[in-house]
């Protein structure tokens, strides 16, 4: 007569549940692991999917496929209604399952705070069906946008409003914004990028609240440079099909609202009747049992859990160490111990913001930048479900950008960015001092703004300061004249000399003089890198010019040495949309730094008409 050997039931085939079974392999028990889904999934990149960067199959793996080298394992596919104490019986939308021991994995949903707008207008990113659909949502938004004629309406279906502040917050708004640059603008060629926008809401003072400040505003400074809008500080009081409202009323347009602003224990928790904690989460005490049921455990998500100051974080690790502790525990009890006090030992908490770019805080080391997407990509490729899994997700990554550099020839971007501005009728500008200090007729520089008619006309408005009294003064070059406007004054014409000191604007867009002519010059030109400049994909060059050559554009800008110089060149249209010099170029010789911002390409310009 064979005797019955005890039977654990797992709930759910998440990561804790599937670490407490494979924790049970050696034990003298039978294990069943019950699923509302036949597959496991690799959650952390969930994102992905949504984001047409991954395919479902390379995330989620069939429980029966993973449980096979678990002899004492079996799997049944059922949605848990409730869990019956006295009788010790799993409660399912199939038949009751009786149980010896029972653990509760089942993990957390989305959390709305009650805010019916949100649940009914917004999308969570919590499994991989929300994940299907928000792929979907964020393609078909694409192709409606091709078919309307109202441009509002356009730059609302291509505006994608991300919720929540988080890693998945931080992380889907970083696969959006590089879906759109490295994938949807190529195969939605009339696609005007300037129309799209991905926006991140988040209601406290920063994003990645749990990590340190200094990484917090890497992350920050990693979404802006992806051409993402961080508004930080802001609440959502109400979603459309087609808006997010604030608190305070200000309203953001978009058709796509994804939200990831808060989870909570999904609904089993509320389903067993017991206590519940913050967040939904099932009240249990040290051990992870159920105060006053001993044989039921919860782990992961569902379980409220303290570390005797806080609760615990809904994070995998967590769950994956409760798992193994459960097993422990289970194997012990059956050998008539008892359960231990669980201790969760924090290994870190890391987060992606697209290509090369990730923060990652591990105990007392933190990193940044590429440093962290290494760190971020080989721990997730450990953690991946299996070994093809892993070198697909491998090569997916490697493609949106983690692999070598991009070959880039510097030299040639240079030269079309030269030839493509040589083609313009119309151009505007802004020109900014960010270091040091320049002087002009007397006055110290600021800031200034330009419109340009090519070849040789332009309008520039320039903010100076003179005793810390800030100013305008508009100078106007027509015709080979020089005029100048100061303040309760009409125009006069400068002549010789004098009408050299202020810079020819026009020659910042003419391919034969000025910036741009002198940008191929420039010696050993490198690739930096491609960025998001004004929405746009932009080739970042580096260079360096001789004194003589700074002085073509200015006479004043009397540098002592060579100006290293950075420009950035649209990777559509070939334009410049930015650059940067930097150098000994100030007064007296000293370090300056001059950014000019490109825009307004053959837009209407007005040039002023300074004589009768």
């Amino acid at each position: 007569m064979s005797i019955r050997r005890p039977r654990v039931v797992i709930a759910g085939a998440g990561f804790g549940g599937l670490t407490c079974a494979r924790g049970l392999k050696h034990a003298p028990v039978d294990v069943l692991l019950v699923d509302r889904n036949n597959y496991h999934l690799f959650t952390p990149l969930l994102y992905q999917v949504a984001s047409a960067l991954l395919e479902p199959s390379e995330i989620a793996r069939p429980v029966r496929q993973l449980i096979r080298p678990l002899s004492n394992a079996d799997f049944l596919q059922a949605s848990i209604t409730g869990v019956d104490f006295v009788g010790r019986r799993l409660l399912t939308d199939q038949d009751p399952i009786p149980y010896d021991y029972l653990v509760l994995a089942t993990g957390a949903q989305s959390d709305h705070f009650g805010n019916v707008s949100v649940a009914q207008h917004g999308l969570g990113l919590k499994d991989l069906d929300e994940g299907l659909a928000l792929r979907n949502r964020i393609l078909s938004r694409f192709e409606a946008s091709r078919w309307t004629r109202d441009p509002d309406r356009r730059r609302a279906l291509l505006s994608f409003a991300v919720v929540g502040g988080g890693p998945t917050g931080v992380e889907m708004a970083g696969a959006i914004a590089e879906l759109i640059r490295l994938v949807l603008r190529k195969d939605y060629r009339q696609l005007d990028i300037n129309e799209v926008r991905v926006v991140l809401i988040e209601a406290a003072p920063h994003v990645l609240g749990a990590f340190v400040p200094s990484l917090r505003e890497a992350a920050r400074r990693s979404l802006e440079r992806k051409g993402i809008e961080v508004m930080l500080g802001a609440k959502v009081e109400a979603v459309t099909d087609g808006s997010v409202r604030l608190a305070g009323g200000q309203e953001i347009p978009a058709c796509t609202v994804i939200w990831t602003a808060g989870v909570k224990g999904s609904d089993v928790g509320k389903a067993t009747g017991v206590q519940l904690v913050r967040q939904s989460r099932i009240k249990v005490d040290g051990t992870l049992q159920v105060p006053g049921h001993p044989v039921v455990f919860v782990i992961g998500d569902l379980a409220g859990a303290s570390d005797g100051t806080a609760m615990l974080p809904m994070l995998i690790p967590v769950a994956m160490q409760a798992g193994r502790h459960v097993a422990a525990s289970i194997s012990d009890m059956v050998a008539n111990g008892g359960a231990r006090a669980f201790r969760y030992k924090d290994p870190g908490i890391m987060a992606t913001i697209g290509r090369n770019s990730a923060v990652a805080q591990l105990g007392w080391l933190h990193m940044s930048g590429f440093l962290g997407w290494l760190m971020w990509l080989g721990v997730h490729l450990v953690n991946v479900i299996s070994f093809r899994s892993r070198i697909v997700v491998l090569v997916n990554c490697v493609a949106c950008g983690g692999g070598s550099t991009p070959s880039v020839d510097a030299a040639k971007v240079l030269r079309d960015g030269a030839a493509a501005m040589a083609q313009l009728q119309s151009v505007k500008a802004t020109l900014k001092l960010t270091k040091g200090t320049v002087t002009i007729q007397g006055f110290t520089l600021v800031s200034a703004r330009t419109s340009v008619k090519l070849p040789s006309d332009s309008d520039t408005t320039y903010t100076v300061k003179q005793q810390d009294i800030l100013f305008s003064l508009e100078v106007v070059m027509s015709s080979g004249h020089v005029y100048v406007h100061l303040p309760l004054s009409t125009f006069r014409e400068l002549t010789g000399a004098e009408s050299t000191t202020f810079p020819d604007m026009a020659k910042l867009f003419d391919p034969k003089t000025g910036l741009p002519a002198i940008v191929p010059a420039g010696a050993s030109p490198r690739f930096v890198s491609t960025d998001q400049v004004g929405g746009v994909s932009a080739n970042q060059i580096a260079t360096t010019y001789s004194p003589e050559q700074v002085r073509s554009l200015l006479a004043d800008l009397s540098s002592s040495g060579p100006v290293s110089a950075r420009v950035w060149v649209d990777t559509g249209d070939h334009r410049i949309r930015k650059a940067v010099l930097d150098g000994a170029f100030g007064d007296s010789g000293k370090e300056a730094v001059v950014q000019v911002d490109i825009s307004g390409f053959n837009a209407p310009v007005i040039i002023s008409s300074p004589t009768p």
